[in-house]
């Protein structure tokens, strides 16, 4: 998950004249970006023995805002005035929803599974209106709270696998505690990208949000530089953080913001409730883990609070 908002995006000045595609098309696309998404999570997790989180956070932000710098290249001039202009916003969007969250995520997955951290990430839905609430001011229904609430019983049964006496021992896994903690950190970044006016060109903004995060990761790639080691142990784990910086990043923000200009941010957004079901299935498929009793029954509970707390806005 890295699409910056939900307002297009476009990583070079000529995509802006393309015509606006179908919207069959554009569905197919968004299928494929909550795919190019959930490959995220279960490569993250496939490779996690080779990386730390900190190496991986840094070349999946470093690989991606390389490649858009080279996209960009034009409106290089912008970037300086852009964060001069919009660090309110840039740079905890960059230290807080990007570095962090990245930080996080690859964290947990180093002990927790994918299904595990698939399911902890679908909670995004219910936890950002109760941001939205106290960053925006926007209105939260006692339909949402009960959403909220119920969603929140989902990932509890998860993180206690299924067992009470998991929590009364407090034997819970620190990996799933820390997709917890990029759940929230994601939740915040939705947020946070939704203050940023629309007369703000998107391209220098996100280039400027990236370059944020590289800068907090990289003392701490530094540092994993001299005490270990920042290169893969063979060619095909090379590739997997290759492929983590460029095709989840930037390929799926270019599909995703595409999109929207087709069907709107509203029916894209739905698509985004795919990506731990892609997920969790790669993960089984690829990895070998399995799916249990209590992920159905968490995963079912997060889907009926989601539904409540998104409907309920659409009621009021």
């Amino acid at each position: 998950m890295v699409a910056a908002s939900l307002s297009p995006v476009y990583l070079s000045p000529a995509m802006a004249d393309k015509k606006t595609i179908r919207p069959a098309v554009a569905y197919m696309l968004l299928i494929l970006c909550a795919a190019l998404w959930g490959s995220n999570i279960a490569v993250g997790r496939y490779i996690h023995a080779d990386f730390s989180a900190e190496t991986l956070a840094f070349y999946r932000n470093g690989v991606a805002l390389t490649f858009m710098l080279l996209f960009i290249r034009p409106t290089w001039r912008q970037l300086w005035p852009t964060l001069k202009t919009h660090w309110a916003i840039i740079v905890p969007a960059g230290l807080i929803g990007t570095a962090l969250f990245n930080f996080n995520l690859y964290s947990a997955l180093q002990t927790t599974t994918a299904v595990n951290g698939a399911i902890a990430m679908s909670l995004t839905p219910a936890v950002v209106p109760i941001i939205a609430y106290f960053m925006l001011g926007d209105r939260f229904a006692a339909r949402q709270a009960l959403g909220v609430a119920v969603s929140f019983i989902g990932v509890g049964i998860v993180l206690i696998r299924g067992d009470l006496n998991v929590l009364t021992s407090l034997d819970l896994t620190i990996g799933d505690l820390m997709a917890i903690g990029a759940m929230i950190c994601w939740s915040y970044y939705s947020v946070l990208v939704k203050k940023r006016p629309d007369t703000v060109c998107p391209n220098p903004f996100l280039a400027c949000l990236l370059t944020c995060a590289v800068g907090a990761l990289l003392p701490f790639f530094i540092w994993q530089a001299v005490t270990s080691t920042i290169l893969p142990t063979n060619t095909m784990n090379l590739f997997a953080a290759a492929y983590i910086g460029l095709f989840p990043t930037l390929v799926a923000l270019v599909l995703f913001n595409r999109s929207i200009d087709a069907v709107g941010p509203s029916a894209a957004g739905h698509f985004q409730h795919l990506v731990p079901v892609f997920a969790a299935t790669l993960g089984i498929l690829f990895l070998g883990e399995t799916l249990h009793a209590y992920h159905g029954a968490g995963a079912t509970l997060i889907a009926i609070g989601i539904y409540y707390a998104n409907s309920s806005a659409k009621t009021k």
